[in-house]
């Protein structure tokens, strides 16, 4: 391989070598962050983790699981999203799954649209 001479690129190609470079080191330290706040135990980190299991992974039971510890270490997100689950899934304060819904995927994409147009609107 030939040796490469920063100082006979343009300003503009090294412009954006550098911005490259410095959006993947910050996208890179902003998941640092948000584990090393998961692992502390931040409610928002942990309620972030369970939406992201909950509607992107599919894992269900996880993601709720998450999302009541949140809510119980006071995220106020976490308490609602946690409670529309339970209302959706019909879930008694034992846990207990009354007359639970024929379950399909289009069921938690419409559920995730509920929540993230309630999220977006401000509230």
């Amino acid at each position: 391989m030939a040796n490469f001479n920063l100082a006979s690129l343009s300003p503009s190609i090294i412009q954006k070598i550098l911005s490259k470079v410095a959006t993947t080191n910050q996208v890179n330290d902003v998941r640092i962050f948000r584990l090393k706040c998961y692992q502390l135990g931040n409610p928002e980190a942990i309620y972030l983790r369970g939406m992201y299991e909950y509607f992107i992974l599919h894992l269900l039971d996880e993601g709720r699981e998450k999302n009541h510890l949140a809510g119980e270490r006071g995220c106020l997100l976490a308490k609602y999203v946690y409670g529309m689950m339970n209302l959706a899934f019909s879930v008694d304060h034992r846990g207990l799954v009354h007359s639970y819904p024929d379950f399909t995927l289009e069921y938690v994409d419409r559920m995730y649209h509920m929540i993230t147009s309630w999220a977006l609107s401000g509230h």
